[in-house]
């Protein structure tokens, strides 16, 4: 298709990346950065689908992993830096247990207090769970971590929709019962992030749940008979703005950039501030 702004656009473009990268570069730090109790504990949401497995090489073909989506990605509008590659760790395969320590010292080495990983678990199936798998296995390890169960449908679409659907969530009725009985000994983990004592355990998308209060108090009904413990239940505001205290969570956790469009009331006129890329356009399919 004919974009009349391409040849002005796509020389700003690359001079825009080449300044940044002149002006904005910075080295890695030599030292390590060095917490306080105190300092907000920041971490990093961690995708495990960077390693290849059956369910991605029937879906999409041998070999697949998120690096095939990582490096496929380009510029969409002036100053839109895509792909972006990797640097320190190179392109990371999750199977060798070296790269995820490797992660491990990075994120330290910068401040970063653990790993939230995604974990995917389907009514019993279990699915990218090597990298979690090895974490527990190494105790010696050093660094905090949670989960998050990443409960959509796991589909084609890359958004959780029920379209193309590759493993599905059922949400059976012995599902909440199971699933905490599954992840009870991850919660255990004395390495296990907690607040005021209590483990933290996020769900994506709470609200798809069946009845979501009943796996909140079933989740919480079985921690404290068997370990004498509460637990701090979050959820993701993604794609529903819905208080998580309404269905028996503790807290929310924004997730961008979908929770931003539920925050119209903060901007003036109650109007979310789009920014007008239309003369910018390196690829005219953008919207």
């Amino acid at each position: 298709l004919y974009n009349k702004n391409l040849t002005n656009n796509y020389p700003e473009h690359i001079n825009l990346l080449e300044n940044r990268k002149k002006y904005y570069y910075e080295d890695g730090l030599e030292k390590e950065f060095n917490r306080h109790k105190d300092d907000p504990r920041l971490m990093a949401i961690y995708l495990p689908q960077f390693h290849p497995f059956p369910e991605n090489d029937k879906a999409w073909g041998k070999g697949f992993t998120e690096w095939s989506n990582v490096t496929s990605a380009q510029p969409r509008f002036i100053g839109h830096q895509q792909p972006i590659l990797p640097k320190d760790l190179g392109f990371y395969d999750l199977r060798l247990e070296s790269n995820l320590k490797d992660q491990i010292n990075m994120a330290k080495k910068y401040g970063i207090f653990g790993f939230c990983f995604y974990y995917y678990w389907f009514s019993g199936k279990k699915i990218m769970d090597m990298p979690i798998n090895t974490f527990l296995e190494h105790k010696e390890w050093d660094f905090n971590f949670a989960i998050c169960w990443a409960n959509e449908n796991w589909t084609k679409r890359w958004d959780g929709r029920n379209n193309d659907i590759i493993v599905a969530q059922e949400y059976l009725e012995t599902d909440p019962l199971n699933f905490i009985k599954e992840v009870e000994p991850i919660l255990l983990d004395k390495r296990y992030i907690q607040e005021d004592g209590k483990p933290v355990l996020m769900v994506y998308r709470a609200s798809e749940l069946k009845e979501p209060a009943r796996y909140a108090k079933i989740w919480r009904d079985y921690f404290k008979q068997k370990h004498g413990k509460d637990l701090q239940l979050v959820s993701y505001l993604s794609f529903e703005d819905q208080d998580p205290r309404e269905y028996g969570f503790d807290a929310a956790l924004d997730f961008a950039p979908l929770s931003a469009f539920f925050k119209n009331k903060y901007f003036k006129n109650n109007k979310f501030p789009y920014i007008d890329v239309s003369q910018k356009l390196l690829d005219i399919n953008f919207s």
